[in-house]
């Protein structure tokens, strides 16, 4: 650790050992202008790179590490999950919620459909791809964890006979 008089300066090896941040990682953020401040003293390879101690307790305020990893948590990621699934569940529905809609037709019928499907769109390279005739009898779903999540537009298409 070196004083500037302002502060302590950290070597990348100290900086790794507080955030539990591999050197790879380090220079990669480096790199991409991402994560935690840095400073250059010389130019190229040989440039030794120095980092504030206040600068590094910030980052490590903003990004907590998880449970059991090294690496921190990515806030932004985390939050763009959070609204895509928001927004999967507004226009889609689980193959529970399928059966209870169409009355009559059990949740294993909506799964078979879903993995049938799904095995359509690979051997075809593509929902666009698929048969009309093969098409009317699945259902163009998404895996969601260990769930198929239905769109409300497939269910319409498969039972109600509109369009793909």
């Amino acid at each position: 650790m070196e004083d500037l008089g302002e502060g302590q300066l950290l070597k990348e090896r100290e900086v790794s050992e507080v955030t539990g941040l591999t050197a790879p990682q380090l220079w990669h953020m480096r790199k991409r202008m991402a994560g935690i401040p840095f400073l250059k003293f010389g130019e190229g390879r040989r440039g030794n790179v120095r980092y504030r101690q206040e600068d590094v307790d910030a980052w490590l305020l903003e990004h907590p590490k998880r449970p059991g990893k090294a690496r921190p948590v990515k806030p932004a990621a985390q939050v763009r999950e959070i609204i895509v699934m928001k927004e999967i569940e507004a226009v889609t529905m689980s193959c529970e919620e399928a059966s209870r809609r169409h009355s009559g037709i059990p949740v294993t019928l909506f799964r078979k459909m879903c993995l049938r499907g799904y095995a359509m769109t690979k051997r075809y390279r593509g929902k666009g791809n698929v048969p009309d005739k093969v098409a009317r009898s699945v259902l163009f779903a998404q895996k969601v964890g260990r769930a198929w999540q239905i769109p409300l537009s497939e269910l319409d298409r498969v039972f109600l006979g509109s369009h793909r």
